[in-house]
């Protein structure tokens, strides 16, 4: 899980890294800016959290983090 910020260049890099390291691990954004949710998908991440969230909205993306690689959107 990770902080997203549209502006910082080092974010979008971050999650390219992630996800070529370790293909099939799902990463999840959280940002409190609702404008992150277009570029979400763009990235290939397996979800996004706006800020502030429960914590049943978490847990209900972790619940089951395998389950497809469609885009989940709280």
């Amino acid at each position: 899980m990770m902080d997203i910020n549209q502006k910082s260049p080092a974010c979008k890099d971050l999650v390219h890294q992630i996800i070529s390291c370790h293909p099939g691990l799902p990463v999840i954004a959280i940002s409190g800016n609702p404008k992150i949710q277009s570029i979400v998908k763009k990235l290939g991440l397996a979800a996004f959290l706006l800020m502030p969230f429960m914590l049943k909205e978490l847990y209900h993306i972790v619940e089951n983090p395998f389950a497809g690689q469609a885009l989940k959107c709280i």
